[in-house]
């Protein structure tokens, strides 16, 4: 596949190899990996050289999230990029998601796929826990449904079957069909189309959507400036319709620090 893994990352050696070792057992053997450092000591810059990726990017000091993923995409060599942070780990293969995920990008009918679904959102900040959504919340209410089902190999429109399914999948059942996708935008300004969470899309993405904006120190606050900006320029997602019972990664810093509050 002709694809660049990029992991930003700074000072977090242990999630970086949990991170990197997940993807090297699910993921695609022949996919380029690229780690962007920004301003991480000495244990970190000799674990990146230990894990030997295809590509390494330093910085001498901090510049945030928004430097971090510009200078990597902008070194990356695939023509898909799946933006992988370094607390993501994969818990299962996802060859089968990434041969989706590209045959819809080539086929220009979404601009990023998503390897989970907003849904994700709740496992890793479920309500009643610090930073946890209030009761009832639904990461689906503020977007609208393109496409419920589309088949890949048949991209012609009209072929299309509406079938937008239930809002929040049932956690007991499989996913009948594997190619089964959903497809949605915005439908108010602050929805969650565009995430940090892993997700692929195509090497010109920043073109379409301009670069990160390099000005913000925190993390969360260059992602939500990203999926404003995304969301006026009418950015669509898509991602499988799960019903499975294992999800395709797990947030581990946020899993972690959950734990750590006794949650």
């Amino acid at each position: 596949m002709n694809i660049s893994v990029i992991i930003p990352t700074c000072n977090r050696p242990d999630y970086l190899r949990r991170t990197v070792a997940a993807w090297r057992d699910y993921g695609v053997q022949d996919a380029e990996i690229v780690i962007a450092d920004d301003g991480s000591d000495r244990e970190t810059r000799k674990l990146m050289a230990q894990l030997a990726p295809d590509a390494a990017i330093f910085s001498p000091v901090r510049r945030g999230l928004g430097a971090n993923l510009n200078r990597a995409c902008a070194v990356a060599r695939g023509d898909y990029h799946l933006i992988l942070q370094d607390d993501f780990e994969l818990t299962r293969n996802i060859a089968d998601d990434l041969r989706i995920a590209l045959a819809t990008l080539a086929a220009g009918k979404c601009d990023i796929f998503r390897l989970g679904t907003p849904l994700d959102a709740l496992r890793f900040y479920p309500p009643g826990t610090p930073q946890g959504y209030p009761p009832g919340h639904d990461p689906l209410a503020r977007m609208t449904v393109v496409s419920g089902q589309w088949p890949v190999a048949s991209p012609d429109p009209a072929t299309r079957t509406p079938d937008p399914g239930p809002r929040i999948p049932d956690p007991g059942s499989r996913t009948p069909d594997p190619a089964c996708l959903v497809f949605a935008r915005a439908a108010h300004k602050d929805a969650w189309i565009y995430s940090d969470n892993p997700h692929v899309r195509r090497a010109d993405f920043l073109k379409k959507f301009g670069r990160y904006d390099e000005t913000f120190a925190k993390m969360a606050d260059c992602e939500t400036e990203m999926r404003d900006r995304c969301n006026a320029r009418g950015i669509v997602a898509a991602w499988r319709k799960l019903r499975e019972t294992e999800p395709a990664f797990d947030h581990i810093g946020v899993i972690s620090n959950r734990m750590d509050r006794g949650f």
